[in-house]
């Protein structure tokens, strides 16, 4: 099973988006949630190493240091879970990064959703 990862990074979201997310994980995996975030803020399980900004902080995902978190399942921030998540959770990804699709572009990525997998570097 792989795990559920989401960043935080800055004060746009504050923790209330951290509770949410995590017990909507809880509710629909069963597991706790893995947060990647600025080292002073209380919800973060894992630090970012860099102070990269807003969504730029999500580039650690493919980091050499949290390989060890991958493969994974991350998700945004301000995201809402409203079903069950246990198949995409489980998913394996094999070698390919899987990425929502864009709403307004059909073919293009939309890096809210994605499915990470164990090695990056050809990514």
């Amino acid at each position: 099973m792989s795990q559920v990862v989401i960043v935080r990074t800055g004060e746009a979201y504050d923790k209330a988006y951290v509770t949410m997310i995590r017990e909507q994980v809880k509710e629909f995996t069963g597991q706790d949630l893995i947060v990647l975030g600025d080292r002073h803020q209380e919800t973060t399980t894992h630090p970012l190493r860099n102070t990269w900004p807003g969504w730029w902080a999500k580039m650690e995902l493919f980091a050499p240091w949290h390989k060890h978190l991958r493969p994974f399942f991350f998700i945004d921030l301000d995201t809402y879970i409203l079903d069950d998540i246990q198949e995409m959770v489980e998913f394996d990804p094999g070698e390919d990064l899987w990425m929502l699709e864009d709403f307004n572009e059909t073919g293009k990525g939309q890096s809210a959703i994605m499915i990470i997998p164990k090695e990056v570097d050809h990514i």
